[in-house]
């Protein structure tokens, strides 16, 4: 999810949105599949691939890269 935002016109539901699809989204999914995994014998693997955006700064990505930082 990306939705352009910037400090002059930041928009906290925007931000919060962002948020939660970046941050809580992948807790969410290991929080559906953790039990049943346990459950098989404590087999299989879980992989959340981050992004780039973490590491440096993209034009119009306030909350976008802030998502994205906090899974590092």
């Amino acid at each position: 999810m990306y939705t352009p935002l910037r400090a002059d016109h930041f928009d906290i539901q925007v931000a919060e949105k962002t948020i939660h699809a970046h941050l809580l989204g992948p807790m969410r999914a290991v929080a559906l599949v953790i039990p049943e995994m346990l459950r098989a014998h404590h087999s299989g693997h879980i992989a959340i691939v981050g992004s780039l955006a973490g590491y440096s700064g993209l034009p119009k990505a306030l909350a976008y890269e802030s998502s994205k930082a906090s899974h590092y």
